[in-house]
């Protein structure tokens, strides 16, 4: 398993796209905003098919 953090949606979609070229797919995905700065993150978790 392969757990990705990347900071836009932008990376997310990147990242995703990586993966399926390692034929990876994805198993759970979450956005969610850092309390102190408000920045926006999401945290992707990859899986072999």
């Amino acid at each position: 398993m392969l757990v990705d953090t990347v900071g836009k949606k932008v990376a997310f979609i990147k990242a995703a796209a990586r993966a399926a070229e390692r034929q990876l797919r994805v198993v759970s995905s979450r956005a969610f905003r850092l309390p102190v700065s408000g920045a926006e993150c999401q945290v992707a978790v990859f899986a072999k098919e």
